[in-house]
């Protein structure tokens, strides 16, 4: 009767032991699936937060592009109403050429006229240098405007792709995240 005793007073301190064990690998269990939800939260967080970097990365850039394109056109429309001005100038000039040639043929008392007209073709000519100068400066200015355009599309391009390859790694580590805790409540 006192070896039953014996076995049963170990038996059930056998027992208590397993149970102790038991509740243990339970508490570890739930504390480690704690920790890997966290972790999986975090990770879900930041690769939110590199998206939305990315995404208003490439807004700005859009906006930046639209921009330029609004000074491209706006340029463009500068530059044609020049080269009308010039064709007018031009036109003028010729016309104005035309008159002090016909006053040269005429008599002396024309004379005074001619002078007119050729100081007439004088300012004429200036103006229509200036004018030339004007286009020259407006084709400089949309040359810079069109760089810069393209410059502005690469870049939302280079920020599209870099959104795409964020998204793929946040994916992947949500993806990760999400086996490793599956594991882990499998082995719970």
């Amino acid at each position: 009767a006192a070896e039953v005793a014996s076995w049963r007073a170990r038996l059930e301190a056998a027992e208590r032991r397993g149970a102790a064990g038991v509740q243990a690998a339970e508490r570890g269990a739930k504390e480690s699936g704690d920790e890997w939800r966290s972790r999986l939260e975090e990770e879900r967080l930041a690769g939110r937060d590199r998206l939305l970097n990315a995404e208003q990365e490439a807004l700005a850039s859009r906006q930046a592009a639209a921009r330029l394109e609004a000074e491209r056109d706006e340029l463009a429309s500068r530059l044609d109403a020049v080269q009308k001005e010039l064709l007018m100038k031009t036109e003028h000039s010729t016309a104005v050429q035309s008159k002090a040639r016909s006053a040269l043929s005429s008599a002396s008392e024309h004379e005074a006229i001619v002078a007119r007209l050729e100081a007439k073709l004088r300012q004429s000519e200036a103006e229509y240098r200036s004018a030339r100068s004007v286009r020259a400066s407006l084709e400089a200015e949309l040359s810079a405007a069109r760089q810069q355009l393209a410059k502005g599309r690469e870049a939302e391009a280079e920020a599209a792709r870099r959104r795409g390859e964020e998204r793929d790694q946040a994916e992947a580590a949500l993806a990760e995240a999400r086996g490793e805790a599956e594991a882990l409540r499998r082995a719970a």
